[in-house]
C-alpha cells in the first residue's frame, strides 16, 4: 500500500500515479519516495497559498483612496519631525523650552486655520529657545515666511538663532525661517510695515512693565484683518492679569479666551478673580480690534434718547444776533434746583460727559439745557458691556469718587469738599474735607450707608460738632494736628510730609531710564508725645529738596549705636566683637580666684550669608590676629578648613587648662576616661602639644598660651600613674554667629569636672 497519508483525497489519476510510484519491481513499499512527495506537494499548496494573500492585499491597497495614502504619509512625516532645544542659564526667560508651548502648539493645530496658509508670513513674539516657532514653520509650506523674534539684551537673540541653525544642521526643513530682534518700546519700522496674516506667543508678560509695553507692541504690528493670539498663564501674577487686559481695552483691543483642546466650555470672566487660591492654567486669548468709536456712538445716543423722552417739551424761540447762550447757560445753571443730599455737577456740558464705571456703578448723564430754565432730571443707567470697552479702567483701583455741589473746587484751596469714595475692597467710605485737611468716615458695606455718614459729617461741621461725631465712631486719630497720626502698632505718634520727587522707571528696556515725577510720602521717627511729633513736622516742612528732606531724617531718628569698648578706649576694628555681658569657661593657670572675666573679644568672617566666629580672646590684640587669619584663609577659599583648626586648638588649650591647674579646695579634679562614677578621682596625663605646629610663625600668638605649661618640669610633676590620653571633645563648636560660651555648651563642667565659683 501506499505511505502518502493523503492520497484518498488527491485526484483519481494522480492517487494512482503515486501509488505506482512507491511500488517497487519485487511487489515491496519505498518510504523515502513517499515522503519526499508528500513534502514537496506541501510546499506546492505553500506557495499557491502566499500568491493568494499576496493578491488579496493589493487589492486591498489598491482600494484605499488617496486621501487616506495622504494622512499616512503626513503622519510618517510628523512622527520623523523631532525639533531640539539646548538649555542654557540666561539672565531671560528664553533659556528653556516651558510647557505652555506645547499647549498653545495643539491649540493652533486643532483650533486654528494656521496650517492651512499656502503663502503668507507668521510672527511670533517672544520665542525664548525657538521650539515653538519652529514646529509651526516645520509644518507650514516654504511659501511661508516665519519670524522668530527675541530681545537681544542677555544673549536671547544669540540663543534662538543658535537652536535654529542646529536643527537646520539636522535636516530639518527650516529655510523659512527668520531670527530678528524686536524691542517692545520702540517696534522696528521693517516689522510695523509688514501686513502679517498670524501673530502669536506665549507667557510674555512676568514683569509689571511688560503689561504695558506688550498691548502696545500688538498695536503697532496688527492690523484688522491679523489673528492674533496670546497664551497666558492666569494666577501666577493676578495684579499683572488685571493690568494687562486693562492696557489691551485703553489701547482699543480686546482679548477674548478662547476654547482650548478638550474644553467644552469657557470657565466664567470673573471666576478665577474671586477665588483666595486661584489655579493657575494657560488660557489663550484672540486679540481683536474694538470699534471704539461705535460703541461711543451708541453710547451717546442711548443717553440723549433717554433724556429727551424725559424732558417736557419746551418751545424754542429764535435767538436774537447779538443775544449771548453762555448768560443762558449760567442763568439756566444758577435757578436749577438741588437737593442738598445728591450729586450734581454744577456746570451742563454740551454732551453727557463719560464717566469711569468699571465697577457696575450708575452713570450719571446731564441733558444739554442750554436755553431752558427748568432743571432736566438726572438720568442713571447701569454700564453695560459695550460701556465697558468703551471707559477703560483698572479694576483694581476702584477710587471713583463723586463730588457735591460744595466740592466743586479744590480742597487745597481752602474750599469745603464732601465725597463719597468706593475703597479697592469694595466698601464705601465718607470723606470731608475742611482747610485742606481731610476727616474720614468709618467704611461701609454700601453706598446708602457712606451718604449717611456723609450727612452727618456736613451736620456735624455746620454746628462745630464734628469732634464729637469722631469719639463716636472711635476715629478720634484724625483730630491730631496736620501731618501727624498716631500709630495704634507702634503705640506713639509719627510725623509725615509728602514731597514730590523725580523718580525714574525703566520704560526703555534699551535706552536710559526716563525720570517722571511722583509724591512720596516720607515719616519721621515715633514720638511718645504730640509736641514732640509736631517739631519734626515742623522741620519737615523746613526741607527745601529731597537731599535736604533726607538729611532732616537721619538727623531726626536715633544714630546707630557704635560698637566701643570702655569709653576710654579706642574704636573696635570691622570683624571683632566685643562681649561685655558674660565670661568664658576658661582661666589662667593659678588664677581661679578671678576666673569670672567680663568681657572678651572674637573674630569674624561671613562667607555665603555663613558666619564664622573664632574663639575668645582675652585682648583685642588676638582677636584682631584671628581676624587676619580667618580673612587670608577667606581670600584663599580655605576659611572652613582654617576655622576647624582654630577650633582643635581651642579645644585642646582649654582641655590643658583644666589639667594643669590647681583646684581650689572644695572641687575634685577632672576624672579620667574610662573610670567609673564615684571612683578616686585624679588628674589625667597629656602629652603637651607642639604650639609652633599649632599656628604659624607669621601669625600672632594669643596671649594666654604661654601660661598654658610654664616649663616641662611643671609638665612632669604630673602624678605618674595618670592616664595616658584625654578625648578632646570638639562637638561644641558650630558654624554659627552666637558666642561660643553659653550655658548649653560642653564647655560647663560636667558632673565629676570642676565648677567655676558663681
Amino acid at each position: 500500500m501506499t505511505v502518502f497519508p493523503g492520497h484518498s483525497l488527491l485526484p483519481f489519476p494522480v492517487s494512482r500515479r503515486l501509488k505506482r510510484d512507491v511500488v517497487e519491481d519485487d511487489g515491496s513499499h519505498s518510504p523515502l519516495k513517499s515522503c519526499l512527495l508528500a513534502v514537496m506537494f506541501s510546499l506546492l499548496l505553500t506557495s499557491l497559498s502566499l500568491a493568494l494573500f499576496a493578491c488579496w492585499m493589493i487589492m486591498c491597497v489598491a482600494v484605499s483612496s488617496e486621501e487616506q495614502v495622504e494622512v499616512s504619509a503626513l503622519d510618517a512625516i510628523e512622527r520623523m519631525i523631532d525639533i531640539q532645544c539646548e538649555s542654557a542659564a540666561l539672565t531671560t526667560t528664553g533659556g528653556r523650552v516651558w510647557s505652555a508651548s506645547h499647549d498653545m502648539l495643539a491649540f493652533l493645530k486643532e483650533k486654528t486655520d494656521l496650517f492651512s496658509l499656502k503663502k503668507g508670513r507668521v510672527l511670533e513674539l517672544g520665542s525664548g529657545c525657538g521650539w515653538l516657532g519652529m514646529e509651526v514653520a516645520s509644518r507650514l509650506p516654504s511659501t511661508v515666511e516665519v519670524v522668530l523674534t527675541e530681545q537681544e539684551e542677555g544673549g536671547g537673540l544669540e540663543w534662538l538663532q543658535h537652536n535654529v541653525q542646529l536643527n537646520q544642521d539636522r535636516g530639518m526643513p527650516l529655510d523659512n525661517v527668520t531670527c530678528r530682534t524686536c524691542d517692545w518700546n520702540e517696534v522696528p519700522a521693517d516689522l510695523r510695515e509688514v501686513e502679517w496674516d498670524f501673530i502669536f506667543g506665549t507667557e510674555l508678560v512676568y514683569l509689571p512693565i511688560l503689561t504695558r509695553i506688550l498691548p502696545r507692541a500688538i498695536k503697532q504690528l496688527a492690523r484688522p484683518n491679523t489673528q492674533v493670539y496670546y497664551g497666558h498663564r492666569l494666577g501666577r501674577y493676578e495684579s499683572m492679569d488685571l493690568d494687562l487686559f486693562d492696557n489691551f481695552r485703553s489701547l482699543g483691543l480686546e482679548a477674548k479666551e478662547q476654547l482650548q483642546p478638550g474644553m467644552k466650555e469657557l470657565p466664567p470672566e470673573e471666576e478665577h478673580f474671586t477665588q483666595l487660591f486661584p489655579e493657575m492654567r494657560l488660557a489663550v486669548y484672540k486679540i481683536e480690534f474694538i470699534d471704539r468709536l461705535t460703541a461711543s456712538d451708541k453710547f451717546y445716543k442711548a443717553a440723549f434718547v433717554e433724556v429727551l423722552l424725559q424732558a417736557p417739551e419746551i418751545p424754542s424761540e429764535p435767538l436774537s444776533p447779538g443775544h449771548d447762550r453762555s448768560t443762558d447757560t449760567a442763568h439756566a445753571s444758577s435757578t436749577a434746583l438741588r437737593d442738598p443730599h445728591t450729586t450734581s455737577v454744577p456746570s451742563t456740558p454740551a454732551q453727557p460727559p463719560l464717566v469711569d464705571s468699571a465697577d457696575g456703578a450708575a452713570l450719571v448723564a446731564q441733558p444739554p439745557s442750554p436755553s431752558s430754565d427748568i432743571p432736566m432730571p438726572r438720568m442713571e443707567m447701569e454700564a453695560s458691556e459695550e460701556m465697558a470697552l468703551a471707559v477703560p479702567s483698572k479694576r483694581a483701583r476702584r477710587d471713583s469718587g463723586v463730588p457735591t455741589p460744595e466740592g466743586s473746587n479744590s480742597a487745597g484751596e481752602g474750599e469745603l469738599l464732601t465725597i463719597v469714595a468706593q475703597l479697592k475692597s469694595g466698601l464705601w467710605r465718607a470723606e470731608i474735607a475742611v482747610d485742606g485737611k481731610k476727616y474720614r468716615g468709618p467704611t461701609r458695606d454700601t453706598s446708602e450707608e457712606a451718604h449717611n455718614d456723609r450727612i452727618r459729617m456736613e451736620q456735624a461741621r455746620e454746628s462745630n460738632t464734628l469732634q464729637q461725631l469722631l469719639q463716636e465712631w472711635d476715629m478720634t486719630s484724625q483730630l491730631l494736628p496736620k501731618g501727624v497720626y498716631y500709630n495704634k502698632s507702634k503705640k506713639a505718634f509719627i510725623a509725615t510730609i509728602h514731597q514730590q520727587v523725580s523718580f525714574t522707571e525703566a520704560e526703555n528696556l534699551n535706552g536710559p531710564p526716563l525720570p517722571r515725577p511722583v509724591t512720596m510720602k516720607y515719616e519721621g521717627p515715633s514720638r511718645h508725645t504730640v509736641e514732640e511729633a509736631v517739631h519734626d513736622r515742623v522741620l519737615l516742612e523746613a526741607a527745601q529738596s529731597p537731599e535736604d528732606l533726607q538729611v532732616i531724617l537721619s538727623r531726626l531718628r536715633r544714630p546707630k549705636q557704635e560698637k566701643r569698648r570702655p569709653p576710654d578706649a579706642e574704636r573696635i576694628p570691622t570683624g571683632v566683637h566685643l562681649k561685655k555681658d558674660g565670661y568664658p569657661y576658661f582661666v589662667e593657670v593659678t588664677v581661679w580666684k578671678t576666673c569670672m572675666v567680663r568681657s572678651y573679644f572674637t573674630a569674624q568672617v561671613s562667607l555665603h550669608r555663613k558666619n564664622f566666629r573664632g574663639p575668645p580672646r582675652l585682648t583685642l590684640e588676638d582677636a584682631i590676629a584671628d581676624r587676619q587669619r580667618l580673612t587670608r584663609a577667606k581670600e584663599e577659599g580655605r576659611v572652613e578648613e582654617v576655622w576647624a583648626r582654630m577650633k582643635e586648638e581651642y579645644a585642646q588649650l582649654q582641655q590643658l587648662r583644666r589639667l594643669t591647674s590647681t583646684p581650689p579646695t572644695g572641687f575634685r579634679s577632672l576624672r579620667g576616661p574610662g573610670r567609673p562614677r564615684g571612683s578616686v578621682t585624679r588628674l589625667a596625663q597629656v602629652p603637651l602639644p607642639d604650639l609652633a605646629a599649632l599656628t604659624s610663625a607669621a601669625e600672632s600668638q594669643p596671649s594666654y598660651m604661654a601660661n598654658v605649661v610654664r616649663t616641662a618640669s611643671d609638665h612632669e610633676a604630673l602624678p605618674s600613674h595618670a592616664d595616658p590620653v584625654v578625648k578632646l571633645d570638639v562637638s561644641h563648636f558650630e558654624c554659627t554667629s552666637n558666642d561660643y560660651n553659653d550655658d548649653g555648651g560642653v564647655q560647663a563642667a560636667g558632673p565629676d569636672e570642676p565648677r567655676l565659683p558663681q
